[in-house]
């Protein structure tokens, strides 16, 4: 008996919550802030902005809507620390906290001295972060990720929405539990990884790891060595230059190699392998297609030749250049 009215009792409280009233309110401060400090957000469930200005200040603008219980409940703060400004926004523990009834939203938008560095923290919306010098760092539990226009170290993080980062100079580290990874024109190296979505990423100059569980990876101009590895998508690498090493358990992979070859690794598990080479490259090829084909319009001076493996050199020899799949066809194509 208790626990049907429990359950009652809940289900009355939602039902009731489309036709609570909803409230606004706002929070603003200036803070003057000399570059190169750094600021903290830390929020309870807000979608959260920061931008770098010229301005010698923080500018904190906060609104959150909601039933009035919530705002009540909500602690909305800006504040100077030994190094920055700290922005706070917590709902303190209560119904309205645990359910979240009514239409509730936060948005958190901060502006900053240009060079200052930034760390965002929230439980489920949104982070952009733009035009900034300094370290960058941001974690969300459900939100989409979007950053840019940045000179520093770039660490992201969401635990189910899309990561978007262009205009870095500086490492890059990004990982998703299920969003698909967008990075493009990074100076510096990249490390980022999703359990489900797809990668793409263009532009890059530095060493490159990439990873999913599930989806497609998708790359443009790379200058510097590469890892690629998927575990159900194909992958395709266009005007590489650097060593390539690049995985998938079922799909197809495609290069396109722009410079020398500096090593090549690739494999997959039931699909076609194509390699497209420049007609002077040299190398020691190892090719082998289980229950497919080897085929090459480069010239090789084999050691080992049938229709599933060929070994031998390429041009002369040189770096390894290694292919095996299981269940498809290998071609290497001359570049024109």
């Amino acid at each position: 008996m208790r626990t049907t009215v429990s359950t009652l009792l809940i289900l009355a409280l939602v039902a009731a919550a489309p036709i609570a009233r909803s409230d606004e309110r706002s929070f603003d401060r200036i803070l003057d802030a000399a570059p190169g400090g750094r600021l903290t957000v830390d929020a309870d469930g807000a979608e959260v902005s920061v931008t770098g200005g010229e301005d010698k200040q923080v500018v904190v603008h906060i609104t959150a809507k909601g039933s009035s219980s919530t705002l009540e409940n909500m602690t909305l703060a800006a504040d100077k620390t030994a190094d920055g400004v700290a922005v706070t926004v917590k709902r303190k523990s209560g119904l309205g906290g645990m359910f979240r009834l009514g239409n509730d939203n936060v948005a958190v938008s901060v502006a900053v001295p240009r060079q200052y560095s930034s760390e965002v923290r929230t439980s489920g919306g949104d982070i952009v972060l733009r035009q900034l010098r300094g370290t960058t760092t941001g974690k969300t539990s459900g939100g989409d990720v979007r950053v840019s226009d940045v000179e520093g170290e770039v660490s992201m993080s969401t635990s189910g929405g899309d990561v978007r980062i262009e205009k870095i100079q500086g490492r890059v580290d990004a990982r998703s539990s299920g969003g698909d990874m967008t990075v493009r024109s990074v100076h510096g190296d990249l490390d980022i990884k999703t359990s489900g979505g797809t990668v793409r990423v263009e532009d890059i100059t530095g060493g490159v790891k990439l990873g999913t569980s599930g989806g497609d990876i998708e790359v443009a101009q790379v200058s510097g060595p590469l890892a690629a590895r998927t575990t159900g998508g194909n992958v395709l690498l266009k005007q590489m230059d650097g060593a390539i090493q690049a995985n998938t358990s079922g799909g197809n992979i495609t290069v396109e190699l722009l410079g020398a070859n500096r090593g090549i690794d690739v494999s997959t598990s039931g699909s076609n392998i194509v390699l497209h080479l420049p007609a002077s490259t040299t190398g020691t090829l190892d090719a082998t297609a289980s229950g497919g084909t080897v085929k090459s319009e480069l010239p090789i001076t084999s050691t080992l030749s049938g229709e599933s493996k060929i070994q031998g050199t390429i041009n002369g020899g040189g770096a390894p250049i290694r292919a095996k799949t299981t269940g498809g066809n290998i071609s290497l194509l001359a570049k024109k």
